[in-house]
């Protein structure tokens, strides 16, 4: 599903990949990380998963907030904005999502 709405032909899932619970396995596959993530295209991380046998793709409140813009004239916005909605969205909520996950205490994900 994620592959398929990415537009790509093949998904790399490291906790299929890579035999879990098995040391000698990891310990071959853990320092040629970079080399295995090289020519990815797309990198996803499930944040909100605190192991390989959660999910990640339930819903979620969307985090917004009021956008009403009163200056004229040529502006940048640092924010990402939403011009059809009018919101601009949470730029903070993916660092939330990061520090309350345990993907921080994996070296090679950095």
């Amino acid at each position: 599903m994620v592959t398929r709405a990415l537009g790509l032909r093949y998904l790399w899932v490291d906790a299929l990949c890579i035999i879990q619970g098995a040391g000698s396995d990891w310990a071959i596959q853990c320092v040629i990380m970079d080399k295995i993530y090289r020519n990815a295209h797309v990198t996803v991380c499930a944040l909100g998963s605190a192991s390989c046998v959660q999910g990640f793709l339930q819903k979620r409140a969307k985090m917004t907030l009021p956008f009403h813009p009163s200056i004229t004239g040529s502006f940048a916005v640092d924010q990402p904005v939403i011009r059809e909605t009018g919101h601009c969205l949470n730029p903070w909520s993916m660092d939330y999502d990061v520090a309350e996950s345990n993907w921080g205490d994996i070296g090679w994900t950095f």
